[in-house]
């Protein structure tokens, strides 16, 4: 039955009073049923969305604001959103507004469309401090007539507090933003912010060139001698058209040592001696540089004389050899021009047969000593041949003239 029914009202009007009563209680309960089961069925068909992202969020504060993106959602309800904390954080609209540093709750709410109802979803977001981006600082050159410069710090959105550094105080120096330079060359310049409650430290460089005079310079010759042979070197400095200090330095002090101007050789081997000048005035430093070799002394060695031995069948056929005299302790060698005359085993010389070899000794290398020239004698072995009978003979004055047939032997020369 329904308001809209005729026919039921007109039932109702016929009726008399007190069934008419009764019949409007009747109708009441009707209607409040149909109510309840009609909200009922509404409450048992509402959904709730289905969420996925909205992650949690670290961000500097120097991103300033942020178009918050939604969580996906089965529902295509409204979003809004809120902060728990407003001096971290506020939102208007989808828009995230960093205020300050510090950790808050971002809660996004979807509000009910259709069959689905509300729901929110949360995530914590972090709000540290931004780096500044910084500008300008570009790299710079200058002559060095220009004797101090002044620097202008990087752009940055940043107000903290700048200090530079230099990364070679020989060719620059800076104290606060002024910086004197003191020789040719290329440094490097970091500008430093310091950090504020908002802000991290940051920092950038500059390459900084330092045009000067490059001075113009003689030679500087390699120098080679012997071990011991002089106690130290001057070194002279090469010419220049620069007045500044020259200054020496030696690669490998094992081999020589430098005091001043003043080379000191210690060792064999080599080492790079380097010249370098310093700045003055317009003029910048200048290096050059030489090698130092370090021989070892050749040692002073005495006579070696020419020897003679006798060769027979029945005689000593070796001889041990003398070694010159040397002021160096390294061992002798010998050796033997003709080894089918005389060959030699150490010091020993063993011989084979009459005739001639010339001798060499030649001392080794030690300590600060090198080899010793070769020395040589000539060794003659004089051999006593062995002569056979030479018999008598008779002859009459006026026999015929005849031949000596000499007796034998074993020497091949020829007889008188």
């Amino acid at each position: 039955m329904t308001f809209g029914d005729n026919k039921c009202m007109h039932s109702y009007l016929k009726k008399p009073i007190g069934t008419q009563s009764k019949f409007r209680r009747n109708t009441f309960v009707v209607v409040l049923l149909s109510i309840l089961i009609v909200s009922s069925t509404s409450v048992a068909s509402a959904l709730d969305p289905v969420f996925s992202g909205f992650p949690s969020m670290t961000v500097p504060i120097s991103d300033g604001k942020i178009t918050l993106v939604p969580p996906t959602s089965t529902s295509p309800g409204s979003w809004t959103y809120t902060t728990d904390d407003p001096t971290v954080a506020t939102v208007s609209g989808g828009v995230l507004t960093l205020v300050g540093l510090g950790i808050t709750r971002l809660t996004a709410i979807q509000a009910a469309s259709g069959v689905y109802t509300s729901r929110v979803r949360s995530a914590s977001l972090r709000v540290t401090a931004g780096t500044p981006t910084l500008g300008g600082f570009e790299d710079r050159t200058v002559q060095i007539t220009e004797k101090v410069i002044t620097l202008t710090p990087p752009t940055s959105n940043s107000t903290g507090f700048w200090r530079y550094a230099s990364s070679n105080s020989a060719i620059a120096t800076i104290v606060d933003n002024k910086v004197t330079l003191l020789d040719g060359g290329d440094v490097t310049i970091t500008a430093t912010q310091s950090a504020l409650p908002l802000w991290t430290v940051a920092s950038k460089t500059m390459k900084l060139t330092v045009v000067a005079i490059t001075p113009v310079i003689g030679t500087f010759g390699n120098i080679t001698l012997m071990k011991d042979s002089v106690a130290y070197v001057a070194m002279i400095a090469p010419t220049s058209t620069s007045p500044g200090a020259w200054t020496f330095s030696s690669s490998n002090t094992a081999v020589a040592t430098v005091s001043g101007s003043s080379l000191t050789p210690v060792g064999l081997g080599t080492s790079v001696i380097t010249a370098t000048q310093a700045h003055s005035g317009n003029f910048g430093s200048i290096k050059t540089s030489m090698t130092l070799t370090v021989q070892a002394a050749i040692p002073t060695v005495g006579a070696f004389p020419s020897v003679s031995a006798t060769f027979t069948p029945t005689s000593t056929k070796t001889l041990t050899l003398t070694a010159p005299t040397s002021n160096s302790t390294g061992a002798w060698s010998y050796a033997s021009s003709d080894s089918t005359v005389a060959t030699i085993q150490g010091a020993v010389v063993t011989f084979l047969k009459p005739g001639t070899s010339t001798i060499t000794a030649t001392q080794s290398a030690s300590g600060n000593y090198g080899a010793s020239t070769p020395l040589t004698m000539v060794l003659t072995i004089v051999g006593v041949p062995t002569i056979g009978t030479w018999n008598s003979f008779e002859k009459v004055i006026k026999d015929s003239d005849f031949a000596l047939v000499p007796p034998t032997s074993t020497s091949p020369s020829s007889w008188t």
